[in-house]
């Protein structure tokens, strides 16, 4: 059976959220057993990169050309493109706390993308593409996304 997988990302300046508040309610709430947890690094310190090692987190890092609410999900791929897992949950590392096991998220509807779209009018592509892609790359962007809803991409579940 193929293990389950945690992916958040950090810089030094989120670091000591992740290694003082996140991993630890990850690891007090939820059942590890058959997860593995990939942080992706874009700066972290020494010390917080020694702390999430005892903690025998993955560290990967992370390339920090362009934006890193972007680059992030190009660095999972990368990752995800050389390991297997069953499910992958992408979430925030910079402002979330476990309060229980979320263990069983990874077995409903394995098959779909588990996200949550947001209920309002937003502006982010419009602004967010445009100040942050090449002209050919967010004219490709912009064609696909149009009129399509907008998710929070701070919590996506999801099988390779």
């Amino acid at each position: 059976m193929l293990k389950n997988v945690i992916i958040t990302c950090s810089n030094e300046k989120s670091g000591d959220f992740l290694t003082n508040h996140w991993i630890k309610s990850l690891k007090k709430n939820v059942d590890l057993k058959n997860i593995d947890v990939v942080v992706i690094d874009y700066g972290l310190n020494n010390f917080q990169k020694t702390k999430l090692l005892k903690e025998k987190v993955i560290l990967f890092k992370g390339i920090k050309k362009y934006h890193i609410v972007n680059k992030r999900f190009f660095d999972a791929g990368k990752f995800l493109s050389k390991n297997k897992y069953d499910q992958i949950l992408f979430i925030d590392g910079g402002d979330t706390i476990f309060q229980e096991d979320i263990t069983d998220v990874f077995n409903k509807d394995k098959n779909t993308f588990r996200v949550v779209p947001l209920g309002m009018e937003v502006l982010f592509f419009e602004w967010f593409i445009f100040d942050n892609f090449e002209k050919k790359i967010k004219e490709k962007i912009w064609k696909v996304i149009k009129n399509k809803p907008v998710i929070n991409a701070g919590v996506i579940f999801a099988r390779i």
